[in-house]
C-alpha cells in the first residue's frame, strides 16, 4: 500500500492519534490484474519525474505529485489520477491502482498493484484539496470536441468517510504517496482494512514492516513499519502501533492506548519544506514572499546541475553562479530557477519582491560580462562589485541591472524595494572612489565602510542613482555583512522612502545621532548599530537617527524590519553578558546568543528602545534575519548548537545535529514566545532569512548538510549532495485545529476566542463537551490560563501564599505568576484562588503579563476614573483594542468576569493574529494601533504612518 498513513485530528470531535507508514517498492515484476485502467492517449500539459521499479534496487516514486480529476481521459470508474514519469495511480471508490513501469524490461511492461479498502463506505466522497497552477489537457485523435482541455490539478485528494469517522488524505511526501487518516473520537481503528490484490503473500517481518509477495513473481514491496503519537501540549507524546494481517490475507493496524479526546494542534505545521540544489555545494541565502504566495530564493550554486525551470540562462557560467528561484505557493512546483551571473564567480545575497512580481537581487560578482540593462554603472570598476538587478515576474526578462561600486571591493549584503520602483540596497566597501550623492557621508572613513543607495530601476544610467553614501568610522563598519556563518541583510523601507539599516563596526567613532547608546563598548571586538536614513533628504540632514547596539562583547546587529508604524525590528548575535536588556523574555549570557530589539527610531535617547531581548538560555548560536507581522510580532532566524534553545509548540523539539537551524516568533512586546523551534536534520544547518505573509506563514531560508533535513510537499525531496539550500514555510500555530463546545457554536460572541484558546491548549472544556462561556472565572484559574497563554513553564519551588500549597490544583500557575510580580495576594498572606475574578483584575493581570506599559490620559469609562486602582491597567487594554464597555458607557470592573469574557480578553492580548476568524482562518484586516510615542509627530516631522 504505496502509503504514509497519518491518522490526525480536526477538532474536540476527532482523535488526536497519528499513524505513519512508507512503502519501499523493491524488484517488481508485471502483475496481471484485471481492470487496470489506461490513460488515453495525447497531449498532457503536465511535468513527470522519472521513477521506475528497478529488478535489482530499491527506488520510489519521484514527486511531486499532481492529482487530476477524471473528465474522460481514463475509465469512468476512477476519480482522479495521478501520474510520475510514466508510473499513473488510479484513485477510486473503494481501491487505489498503481501501474507502474519496470525498469530493463520491454517498454509496455507494467507492475499493477491495488490497494482494496476492506468494508469501505459506498457513499462516500473523493474531492481535490490545493488547487495547483499547472492545468492537464489531453489532446486525443483529430475531434476538438472529444478533448479534454485545461484540466485542474491539486496537491491532494481527500476521501471524507471512507469509514464512519474516518477520512482519508493522499498526497505527496518525499518521493512517497502519504495518506492521512483522520479518526473521530470512538472508532475503532480495526475497521482500517485493506487487501493487496494480486499479492501471493503478505508476511510481518521482525522488525514490523509487511512483506508483500508479488503474485507470479520473485520480487516484493515492502512496507516499513507504522509509527503512531500524539500532539499533546505542543509535544509529540509515542503511542504503541503495529501491522496486523488476518488469516483472510487483509492488512491494518493494531494501536496502543491513546487519549481519543485531546486535540490534534500542531503550533506551527510544516506546510512545505523542499531541498534545493545539485550535486555540489549550493546555499540559499535571501528570501521574500509576495502577496500571492509565491516564493523569491537567491543563493550561489556550485552545481552545473542545479534544478533550472523556464531559465533566462541555463549555462553555468563560472566558478560559482548566483541563482534566482521562483516557487508557487504549494511549494511543489516552480515558476522559474535560472542561473544569474557570468564568466566568473557571482553570488546572491538577498532578493526581494515589488507588487507586480519583479524580483530584486543583490549580492557580488566578479564577472566583468555579468549580465547589464539600463545600468547606472555598466562596467566592472574592481575585482568585486556589488550589483543589483531586477527580473520579470516570469524570470525571462532583465528589467534593470548595474554594477555598484569602486576601484576595490564590494559586497551586496541586501535589498528592499518601495512602491515606486525605487531598490535600496547595503552593504560594505573599502573603495575611496565609490559612487556617492546627496550623500550624509561622501568619504570612506576606515579600511571599510558601510553604506546605504536608492536607486531608481524605472529609470536608466546616471539618472537611476537617487542616493547613495558612507556610513562608518575609523575602522571597519558593515550594513548587514558576513560573520562566520553569520549572514545579515540588513535593510528595511517604509512607505515613506526612509531606509532602516543594521550592522556591526569595530569604529569607536561611529556617527551617532539621537542615540540609545553614544558609546564603543566592545574593546576592540565588535558593536552592533542601527540607524535611519532619509534618502529624500541629502547631506547631513539625511541621518535622523544612528545608535551603537552592543557592550562589552563581541556584538552585530545582522538584519532589520519595520512595521507599519515605523517601529524597527533589529536581530543580531551578542556576546555581551550586559547586552543591553529591556522587557526581556529572557536574559543574555555573554555566550553567542541571538537577541531582537525593538526600536523606535522618532524618538531619541533611552526612550528609542521599546524592548530589547536575548533568547536564552546561554548557548552558542546566531540569529540572521527577522521579519515582521501586522500585529508587529517579530519572526526570526539563525542556528544554534545549544541543545537548551528555547521551546514552545515546535515541530521539532530537539537538537538533532552539530547546529540546527531555528524559527523563533515573539510577541509584540518582547516578552512572549509565540513558537519556537528547532528546523534541522543529523547534520549542520543555518537559517539565514525569513519573511513572512500576511496569513502569518514563516517562509525560511538556509542551507542544511542533513540527507534527512526535514521535507513535506517538496518540489525537490532528496538531499542535491555537498550542501543544499533549503526552503521551508510553517503555518501559524492553529491552523489545522477546529475545535468545538457544544454550548460554543459558530458564530456566538465568544466562539473565535474560544477557539483560538483551545487550539493553543490554553484553555479546556468539561467532560460533557460544554465550555460553559457564561460561568465565572475563579482566581485560581484565571491564572492559569493567563500563565498558559504566556507560556509560563518554569519550575518553581517554595510556596507565596499560606492558600495556595504545592499540593494546590493551581500551585504551579500562581507560583509562576507571582514570581514575576503580576499577581499579589492579601494583607492576610492569602492569595484565596476560588474566589472570583472580577473584571478589573483581568485587565490588571492581562496588562502586566503581556506587558502593556502605555502610560494613559483621559477616561474611556465612566466607572472607571483616573483614580481608579484599575485605570491604568483598563485604559492600556483599551488603547490596544483588547477591551470595550458597556452601551451606557461602564466598564463594570466590580463584576464578576465570565469565562467567554476572560477567553476574548486573554486571546486578544496575547494572541491578536486570531481576530474575528480564530486561527484556522487567515487575520481580520485591523487599522494599525497608535504608536506608544510617534503618536504626538506632526506629519512635518514625517512620523510613522504619516503622508
Amino acid at each position: 500500500m504505496l502509503v504514509k498513513a497519518d491518522i490526525a485530528k480536526e477538532d474536540r470531535s476527532r482523535a488526536g492519534l497519528i499513524l505513519a507508514a512508507v512503502l519501499v517498492a523493491g524488484a517488481v515484476l508485471p502483475v496481471a490484474l484485471n481492470n487496470v485502467p489506461s490513460l488515453a492517449p495525447g497531449t498532457a500539459a503536465l511535468d513527470a519525474h522519472s521513477a521506475t521499479l528497478a529488478n535489482t534496487s530499491v527506488q520510489r516514486v519521484s514527486l511531486p505529485l499532481q492529482f487530476e480529476p477524471n473528465a474522460g481521459q481514463t475509465d469512468k470508474s476512477v476519480d482522479f489520477v495521478a501520474r510520475a514519469s510514466g508510473g499513473t495511480m488510479f484513485f477510486r471508490p473503494a481501491e487505489v491502482v498503481m501501474s507502474l513501469p519496470v525498469e530493463g524490461a520491454k517498454s509496455n511492461a507494467r507492475a499493477a498493484v491495488a490497494v482494496q479498502f476492506v468494508g469501505a463506505n459506498a457513499n462516500h466522497v473523493i474531492e481535490g484539496e490545493g488547487a495547483l497552477p499547472g492545468k492537464a489537457s489531453y489532446l486525443k485523435g483529430n475531434n476538438p470536441a472529444r478533448w479534454q482541455k485545461g484540466l485542474p490539478t491539486y496537491a491532494a485528494v481527500e476521501y471524507t468517510g471512507v469509514y464512519d469517522g474516518v477520512n482519508l488524505k493522499y498526497e505527496g511526501d518525499q518521493g512517497s504517496l502519504k495518506g492521512t487518516y483522520l479518526l473521530a473520537p470512538g472508532t475503532d481503528p480495526s475497521i482500517i482494512r485493506w487487501r493487496y490484490t494480486g499479492a501471493e503473500q503478505i508476511v510481518l517481518q521482525p522488525g514490523g514492516d509487511l512483506k508483500i509477495s508479488i503474485a507470479g513473481a520473485e520480487a516484493a514491496l515492502t512496507e516499513k513499519a507504522p509509527v503512531a503519537w500524539q500532539e499533546i501540549a505542543g509535544q509529540r507524546t509515542p503511542v504503541s502501533v503495529a501491522y496486523t494481517v488476518g488469516e483472510d490475507g487483509t492488512a491494518g493496524f493494531a494501536v496502543g492506548a491513546y487519549n481519543g479526546a485531546l486535540p490534534l494542534t500542531i503550533d506551527p505545521t510544516i506546510s512545505y519544506s523542499t531541498f534545493l540544489g545539485g550535486d555540489n555545494f549550493d546555499d540559499a541565502i535571501g528570501i521574500a514572499v509576495d502577496s500571492q504566495g509565491y516564493t523569491y530564493v537567491a543563493g550561489h550554486t556550485d552545481s552545473l546541475n542545479f534544478p533550472l525551470v523556464n531559465a533566462r540562462d541555463p549555462i553555468y557560467g563560472g566558478n560559482s553562479d548566483a541563482y534566482v528561484t521562483k516557487l508557487a505557493p504549494g511549494g511543489q512546483n516552480v515558476i522559474y530557477s535560472t542561473y544569474l551571473g557570468g564568466n566568473d564567480v557571482d553570488y546572491a545575497f538577498d532578493v526581494d519582491v515589488d507588487a507586480s512580481g519583479n524580483a530584486y537581487v543583490t549580492g557580488r560578482t566578479a564577472s566583468d560580462d555579468f549580465p547589464v540593462a539600463g545600468a547606472y554603472r555598466p562596467v566592472t570598476d574592481g575585482s568585486n562589485d556589488a550589483y543589483l538587478t531586477k527580473l520579470d515576474p516570469n524570470g525571462q526578462g532583465v528589467l534593470y541591472s548595474t554594477f555598484f561600486g569602486g576601484s576595490e571591493d564590494e559586497q551586496g549584503w541586501g535589498v528592499a524595494v518601495d512602491g515606486a520602483a525605487n531598490a535600496y540596497i547595503v552593504g560594505e566597501t573599502s573603495s575611496a572612489d565609490f559612487s556617492t550623492r546627496s550623500a550624509y557621508d561622501s568619504t570612506i572613513n576606515g579600511g571599510t565602510d558601510g553604506y546605504v543607495a536608492k536607486i531608481n530601476t524605472a529609470a536608466s544610467g546616471d539618472a537611476s542613482l537617487v542616493y547613495s553614501t558612507f556610513l562608518g568610522g575609523s575602522s571597519n563598519d558593515f550594513a548587514g555583512g558576513r560573520v562566520l556563518l553569520e549572514v545579515g541583510h540588513g535593510i528595511a523601507v517604509d512607505d515613506l522612502g526612509y531606509a532602516y539599516l543594521a550592522g556591526q563596526t569595530q569604529s569607536a567613532d561611529f556617527p551617532t545621532r539621537n542615540a540609545f547608546d553614544t558609546t564603543y563598548g566592545a574593546n576592540g571586538n565588535r558593536d552592533g548599530w542601527v540607524a535611519l536614513i532619509d534618502t529624500e533628504l541629502a547631506g547631513d540632514a539625511s541621518l535622523v537617527y544612528s545608535s551603537y547596539l552592543g557592550d562589552t562583547g563581541s556584538d552585530a546587529a545582522n538584519d532589520i524590519a519595520v512595521d507599519a508604524e515605523g517601529y524597527a525590528y533589529v536581530t543580531g548575535t551578542s556576546g555581551s553578558v550586559n547586552f543591553p536588556q529591556r522587557n526581556h523574555y529572557a536574559n543574555c549570557f555573554g555566550n553567542a546568543g541571538p537577541f531582537v530589539a525593538k526600536f523606535n527610531m522618532f524618538e531619541a535617547g533611552d526612550a528609542s528602545l521599546v524592548y530589547s531581548t536575548c533568547f536564552g538560555p546561554g548557548g552558542i548560536g546566531s540569529a540572521s534575519a527577522v521579519a515582521v507581522d501586522a500585529y508587529g510580532q517579530a519572526y526570526i532566524t539563525g542556528d544554534t548548537r545549544s541543545n537548551t534553545f528555547p521551546v514552545r509548540f515546535p515541530v521539532q523539539g530537539n537538537l538533532r545535529g552539530f547546529s540546527d537551524a531555528y524559527v523563533l516568533k515573539l510577541s509584540e512586546n518582547g516578552n512572549l514566545l509565540g513558537y519556537s523551534t528547532y528546523l534541522g536534520g543529523d547534520s549542520t544547518e543555518t537559517g539565514t532569512d525569513i519573511d513572512v505573509d500576511a496569513q502569518g506563514n514563516a517562509y525560511i531560508a538556509g542551507t542544511t548538510f542533513s540527507t534527512n533535513f526535514p521535507t513535506q510537499s517538496a518540489y525537490q525531496p532528496t538531499y542535491g549532495g555537498d550542501g543544499d539550500g533549503y526552503v521551508t514555510r510553517l503555518a501559524p500555530e492553529g491552523t489545522s485545529c477546529a475545535i468545538s463546545f457544544t454550548d460554543v457554536q459558530p458564530g456566538s460572541t465568544f466562539h473565535p476566542y474560544v477557539q483560538c484558546l483551545a487550539c493553543r491548549d490554553v484553555i479546556g472544556g468539561y467532560s460533557d463537551g460544554t465550555f460553559r462561556p457564561n460561568a465565572d472565572v475563579t482566581r485560581g484559574q484565571l491564572s492559569k490560563i493567563v500563565a498558559n497563554a504566556a507560556g509560563f513553564s518554569e519550575a518553581v519551588t517554595g510556596q507565596s501564599f499560606t492558600d495556595v500549597p504545592p499540593s494546590h490544583t493551581f500551585y504551579l500557575y500562581i507560583e509562576r505568576m507571582a514570581r514575576r510580580g503580576i499577581i499579589n495576594g492579601y494583607s492576610d498572606g492569602t492569595f484565596r484562588p476560588h474566589n472570583n475574578a472580577t473584571r478589573g483584575q483581568i485587565a490588571k493581570i492581562v496588562s502586566n503579563s503581556v506587558g502593556y506599559s502605555w502610560e494613559p490620559t483621559g477616561q474611556a469609562f465612566t466607572d472607571v476614573p483616573p483614580t481608579h486602582a484599575f485605570y491604568v491597567f483598563v485604559e492600556r487594554l483599551v488603547h490596544e483594542g483588547v477591551i470595550g464597555g458597556y452601551s451606557d458607557g461602564t466598564f463594570r470592573p466590580q463584576n464578576n468576569a465570565t469565562r467567554g469574557q476572560v477567553s476574548k480578553i486573554v486571546s486578544l492580548g496575547f494572541f491578536p493574529e486570531c481576530g474575528a476568524n480564530g486561527p484556522s482562518q487567515a487575520p481580520a484586516p485591523v487599522q494599525p494601533k497608535a504608536p506608544v510615542a510617534p503618536e504626538t509627530k506632526s506629519p512635518e516631522t514625517k512620523a510613522p504612518g504619516s503622508k
